[in-house]
């Protein structure tokens, strides 16, 4: 059987994937802050990162998939965004996926079928042929996808 780890599994596209993938016999290690998930922790704190993964091998001893699905949004004028929150968003939607790739990559090496899979290239796609714009740190997160 294979075992994923998917963030913002609690809502959202994360709950989507992760009920798409139980139902192709996956097993999923559930990971958001809060609701009916296998870890609450948040994961814009570095060593919550490395606990969603250790505690999924722990659990079911490998690893084959990291979907970071996490994400939040906000909206407001460059001159009234807040400072904080845009720090909070790159480490949720940037560092998080980075040190999520870093933590499993020597269990994923030993996975034959190993993914690190990013929904933001999904969203992105949608974002461009139907609402034109910018879309964040998901362009950030297909580059480091890149180096793998």
């Amino acid at each position: 059987m294979s075992v994923a780890v998917v963030t913002g599994a609690g809502a959202g596209i994360g709950a989507a994937i992760v009920k798409r993938l139980r139902s192709d016999g996956w097993d999923v290690w559930g990971v958001h802050l809060k609701g009916d998930v296998d870890l609450h922790v948040d994961l814009t704190e570095r060593d919550a990162n490395r606990l969603a993964v250790e505690t999924a091998v722990e659990r079911y001893g490998t690893l084959d998939a990291v979907i970071p699905s996490a994400g939040v949004q906000h909206v407001s004028p460059v001159e009234d965004f807040p400072e904080d929150r845009w720090d909070a968003m790159l480490s949720l939607m940037l560092t998080s996926p980075f040190l999520l790739a870093r933590y499993a990559w020597p269990h994923l090496r030993r996975s034959e079928h190993a993914r690190f899979e990013s929904p933001w290239f999904w969203w992105r796609l949608w974002r461009f042929v139907f609402r034109p714009g910018p879309c964040g740190p998901g362009g950030s997160v297909e580059a480091l996808l890149s180096c793998f």
